[in-house]
């Protein structure tokens, strides 16, 4: 967690990012932010009604973006959820590449047979 504020009447959690923000659809795009808000719950004992989380996209050409989400108990279900699938698939053994729009951004493209 790069800065914590408390604004609002609800704790904020930023990771400031340079670049640009994720292509639209990118599975992983949101997956720091619930591992932050899911800790912040179980840690600081912050409810899912009291917590916002935010990327701050650093871009020399552009000017700062924000995007933010004020979470509810519905969207702290939705990231436990999500989290489970994945540590389960990590248990399993499974790294199944999800190529999408996405491939298009990463370093990695020329190499990842998923993203030709």
């Amino acid at each position: 967690i790069d800065a914590t504020y408390q604004r609002d009447g609800r704790t904020e959690l930023v990771d400031w990012k340079t670049g640009r923000s994720p292509a639209a659809g990118d599975p992983a795009a949101s997956t720091q932010l619930e591992l932050y808000g899911l800790a912040a719950m179980a840690h600081w004992g912050t409810p899912a009604a009291q917590l916002r989380t935010t990327y701050a996209y650093l871009r020399p050409d552009a000017p700062l973006e924000i995007v933010s989400e004020d979470w509810t108990e519905g969207r702290a279900e939705q990231a436990k959820t999500t989290l489970r699938r994945v540590i389960q698939g990590l248990d399993d053994r499974r790294f199944d590449p999800h190529p999408g729009p996405w491939c298009a951004r990463c370093d990695f493209n020329v190499v990842c047979p998923a993203a030709r």
